[in-house]
């Protein structure tokens, strides 16, 4: 026997429409029937359930679709995305409905400072009323595997903190405000205990360094290459102090500091001056004399 709605309770329209469309599908055929054809993957009940006026899910429709057609070819797949398609309408006319009730004759939502854990979960259930409450298999969907129900009911119970993508997935799905968002991802970042990672350090962090400044480092080379240019014109060069200090202390350098690069650059510039005494070569080896009988032990 056929059962039709439940007389007395409102069905919303897309809701009416599935329920015509899957009343259509049956015809005449008992719901036995149907779960004979689906090999008992749901009872005739709960195929009766699907049509009294209460909001069944996607599979109990698909599966009713797919009953129902059995005998087809193609197994009623375009039937069963079409049922699934009005089941998806009808949610969404009763989301709609229960987001316009509640928002009815009162302000917007807006969280005050929240300092615990469970204080977050109230907020985000209220945020959650807000949108609808709608379940938690919706808010997995529409998360697009960002809300596993399973944290996601840890989380609104105050059993574990939410992680900042999980949250940011919740509010969206929750089309929460600006406001909202702003003040929970806050109280989030807040009660994290975990502490915050360090900010690589950068080069504006230190004391600058004035010979750095690309404007003095010119002005530098500038000055060397006009003492360049002077001492090849056979001008006099007038060292200033810092010029005369690094050179007398170069003088006082122990011999044992020499390093083999810079013995071989003083031989090297002996080499280039025929008129040098000593030889590049006997010079090469004072030099490497001087420095192993001075170094320390």
């Amino acid at each position: 026997m056929t059962r039709h709605p439940v007389p007395g309770r409102p069905i919303p329209p897309h809701l009416q429409e599935l329920i015509a469309y899957l009343l259509g599908l049956k015809g005449g055929r008992t719901f036995e029937s149907l779960a004979a054809a689906i090999q008992g993957a749901y009872t005739a009940s709960t195929l009766r359930r699907a049509v009294d006026g209460r909001m069944p899910t996607e599979k109990v429709v698909a599966a009713f679709a797919r009953a129902a057609r059995a005998e087809a070819a193609d197994v009623g797949q375009a039937e069963a995305d079409e049922a699934v398609r009005l089941l998806r309408a009808a949610r969404a006319e009763v989301t709609a409905a229960r987001v316009a009730a509640a928002r009815a004759g009162r302000k917007p939502y807006m969280p005050r400072r929240i300092a615990t854990l469970r204080g977050l979960a109230a907020a985000m259930c209220r945020v959650r009323l807000e949108a609808g409450d709608p379940s938690l298999s919706a808010l997995e969907r529409a998360g697009a595997g960002a809300l596993p129900r399973s944290s996601l009911a840890l989380v609104l119970a105050g059993k574990r903190l939410p992680s900042a993508g999980l949250l940011a997935a919740f509010l969206t799905a929750c089309d929460a405000s600006e406001c909202v968002t702003r003040e929970l991802n806050a109280t989030r970042d807040r009660l994290d205990p975990r502490p915050t990672p360090p900010r690589a350090a950068r080069l504006s962090d230190f004391y600058p360094c004035a010979d750095a400044d690309p404007e003095i480092q010119a002005a530098h080379d500038r000055a060397e290459r006009s003492l360049e240019i002077r001492a090849l014109c056979g001008k006099t060069v007038e060292e200033d102090w810092y010029d005369r200090q690094l050179r007398e202390e170069d003088e006082r350098r122990p011999a044992w500091t020499l390093s083999d690069a810079e013995i071989e650059a003083w031989a090297s510039e002996a080499e280039s001056r025929p008129d040098t005494a000593p030889p590049a070569g006997e010079l090469r080896s004072a030099l490497l004399e001087m420095r192993s009988r001075t170094r320390p032990c």
